[in-house]
């Protein structure tokens, strides 16, 4: 676990790349799968539409391509269109929904509604100014039934599950709820290759594209960091071996070294050279003193010399002599 969690550290550059590694990979996957259905959708163009079927004998294992495309007759019950609006916010859209019935229903004036065996649904962009009609949204047909247009749809049946839901919500509240394996179909119209040409790869191998873009410059951002820090921490190590007072501390060069309060002055040893060379110094000055005293104590120690009867009353040897033969005289 130990070897795991310093694997994907957030502070190595290492961790990003090997994150963004995946990514890519994980992109690779999905655009595989991607790919696998471009070459199905341009098969099916190529060979053409899927069998008719009947709404009524639709089973989705059979009937249903790998495309997810259906080509399917139906009756479209005119007299209940529905404007439905579905996703949220910005995401909301508005599609116009027929309820599907079978093909040989009998007039519903004879008995009950028909049952509801699927619905079609067409896109229908909001316009500034629009007068709506939902009758410019049903396809071409050539012949009518009993509840309406018999008409055949081609198209794909993955269609917005936010859409399902609504759709079966309102049939639900107008007591004509959806039966049996409904089919839930967006015809192509007369676009059928443009459609299927047009579709665009998973927004999931866009989404690992752009986690690898952003890995990677984090991956870029941390290695300029560290690399910085590094040469940095370079830079500080020199300039403290080079920049040392004598006398003084050595600068810390650690963040923990700077964090710390200031060592204390190194004071002299008796064996490095500044501490004998105060050594030295102060046993010359202690010598000094030694005879300065010496000196002082002989001076103090020497007996005062005797004053004779001239010296104490004031008298010199000439003034003596001088007296003597002034005497004699």
């Amino acid at each position: 676990m130990q070897r795991i969690s310093a694997l994907f550290d957030y502070r190595k550059a290492r961790s990003y790349l090997i994150l963004s590694w995946a990514a890519v990979a994980l992109s690779v996957v999905v655009g595989y799968f991607d790919a696998q259905k471009a070459a199905e959708r341009k098969m099916a163009i190529r060979g053409g539409p899927p069998p008719v079927i009947q709404i009524q004998d639709f089973q989705p294992a059979n009937d249903i391509t790998r495309i997810g495309e259906v080509n399917a007759v139906a009756q479209i019950d005119v007299s209940l269109p529905i404007l439905a609006l579905y996703g949220d916010g910005v995401e909301q859209r508005r599609a116009v929904v027929f309820p599907l019935v079978a093909t040989d229903v009998a007039d519903p004036a004879t008995g009950a509604a028909p049952p509801v065996l699927g619905y079609a649904y067409f896109d229908a962009p909001r316009r500034n100014i629009e007068v709506f009609d939902p009758s410019t949204f049903i396809p071409k047909f050539s012949r009518i039934g009993s509840v309406g247009p018999i008409v055949t749809l081609n198209g794909l049946t993955d269609g917005p599950a936010a859409l399902r839901s609504e759709v079966s919500d309102l049939l639900a509240s107008m007591n004509r709820p959806l039966t049996g394996p409904a089919l839930s179909i967006a015809p192509f119209g007369a676009h059928r290759a443009d459609v299927l040409g047009a579709m665009r790869p998973s927004m999931w191998r866009l989404g690992f594209l752009g986690l690898a873009a952003l890995l990677l410059l984090g991956a870029l951002v941390r290695f300029v960091v560290r690399h910085r820090m590094a040469r940095d921490r370079a830079g500080d190590m020199a300039e403290g071996g080079r920049d040392v007072t004598p006398g003084l501390p050595r600068k810390p060069t650690g963040a923990k070294g700077r964090r710390r309060l200031a060592p204390l002055t190194p004071q002299p040893e008796l064996t490095d050279d500044a501490g004998a060379d105060a050594k030295t110094g102060r046993e010359t000055l202690a010598e000094r003193v030694r005879v300065t005293v010496q000196g002082t104590r002989k001076r103090l120690n020497r007996p005062e010399p005797t004053q004779t009867g001239d010296q104490k009353s004031g008298v010199t040897p000439g003034r003596r002599n001088s007296l003597i033969r002034s005497r004699n005289s």
